[in-house]
């Protein structure tokens, strides 16, 4: 079985005349015949019906099926063929977490295709431990993640600060206070965890057994709850800025903040084989949308 018995078969069900078939693949009647016998024999299955005193052939049902099998083998010939042909490519899979694939780093992925139209990007989102995993297993190449972990073949380094600041639906009255945590209403809190610096802050002011209204971990949520002037939530600038250009919220400073949150680009050590060269291009890439970030 092979691609010119795929063609000699798919020439006989366009023609539906192993003669015609013969005639417009420049080859002798008897060729054709012996070749979909031979297919007929390596299948198992009759392929064709040859009426007896007619020209046409008919499909069997089998026939039918094998129809797209032969296309399908066809098409795939012609792919590795031409394999050759085709210009390389590079490949770059990156993991982060939703609240910074979501609104920190959009740019930075567009940029980067922009860059390169060669480079073949694969975006995940996951949560911290699942991307350290991920590394670990040398499923990605590059990871954002709001925490250092203890794994000794990956690097980390900081590379995004900001401050957190409350989240709420916006007042009557003009202006937006710097608010204490005192001063929050802990039974109408729409709580998310963004880190263990931010957790250990969080329990200084309200007791860690305090129930509250909703926990979220995906920060785009948060627009479907802040929808009562009592509700609030504690979130990054990037999350604030970013909900508020589409709802009606304010944000407000905190007095006695949480230590900033820090999102951190994790690396495996050594990169993964065959990775180096889309590395260097997203190295150069993050470097230029950092210094446009922090200006």
């Amino acid at each position: 079985m092979n691609n010119t018995d795929m063609q000699i078969f798919l020439a006989i069900v366009k023609n539906r005349s192993i003669t015609r078939a013969a005639e417009t693949l420049f080859l002798s009647q008897s060729t054709v015949s012996h070749r979909l016998m031979a297919l007929e024999a390596e299948t198992g299955a009759q392929l064709i019906t040859r009426n007896q005193g007619q020209k046409s052939i008919e499909l069997t049902s089998a026939g039918e099926d094998f129809v797209s099998i032969a296309q399908r083998w066809i098409t795939l010939n012609e792919e590795a063929t031409s394999l050759h042909e085709r210009p390389p490519r590079l490949k770059l899979s990156v993991a982060g977490v939703h609240s910074v694939n979501f609104y920190i780093f959009p740019q930075l992925y567009i940029n980067l295709i922009s860059h390169d139209p060669s480079l073949e990007l694969s975006l995940n989102t996951h949560h911290t431990w699942e991307i350290y995993e991920m590394m670990e297993a040398r499923e990605v190449d590059i990871g954002f993640v709001n925490n250092v972990s203890g794994y000794s073949k990956i690097t980390t380094r900081p590379v995004i600060h900001e401050k957190f600041c409350v989240l709420r639906l916006a007042r009557q009255t003009a202006g937006a206070a710097p608010i204490h945590p005192n001063e929050l209403d802990p039974d109408k809190e729409l709580f998310h965890i963004w880190c263990p610096e931010y957790q250990q802050w969080h329990d200084y002011w309200w007791k860690p057994s305090k129930p509250v209204i909703v926990r979220l971990n995906i920060a785009s949520m948060l627009a479907s709850f802040l929808n009562h002037e009592d509700y609030w939530a504690i979130v990054p600038e990037s999350v604030a800025n970013a909900l508020k250009k589409s709802h009606p919220f304010e944000s407000c400073d905190l007095l006695e903040p949480p230590p900033d949150r820090v999102c951190y680009l994790i690396t495996p050590q050594p990169p993964r084989p065959g990775s180096a060269q889309s590395m260097q291009i997203f190295n150069d890439c993050l470097e230029d949308f950092l210094k446009a970030y922090h200006a």
